[in-house]
């Protein structure tokens, strides 16, 4: 099991905003997959896994729907080896049967 211990703070990256913590820890669930590197027949590199499409999602939607205003727990990504898990603060609003909306709709924008 791997913990990101090492989730970007304040503290250890003073100019940190949402923009840059996403990039952070993008590169570090990349570092996940084990993806490999292959040209097409024109010589570009093949698109990414659809493992990596599916976390660069659950990564945005923990980011947008986390409830910024609990101070006592922050965001949390552990990676075991057959599975993922994103934690993020709040609760769920709204019941399992409806329509969720973001908590930010500036943010679910970017």
């Amino acid at each position: 099991m791997f913990y990101f211990c090492t989730l970007p703070t304040l503290s250890t990256y003073p100019d940190l905003n949402l923009f840059e913590f996403y990039r952070i820890v993008r590169g570090k669930l990349r570092l996940t997959v084990e993806d490999k590197f292959e040209l097409d027949e024109k010589s570009v590199r093949k698109p990414f896994s659809e493992l990596d499409k599916a976390l660069r999602e659950a990564l945005a939607n923990m980011i947008i729907h986390a409830d910024y205003l609990d101070t006592k727990t922050s965001v949390k990504i552990v990676v075991d080896n057959l599975y993922y898990t994103f934690l993020n603060p709040g609760t769920m609003k709204i019941s399992k049967n409806v329509c969720s909306h973001p908590k930010s709709d500036i943010m679910s924008e970017l």
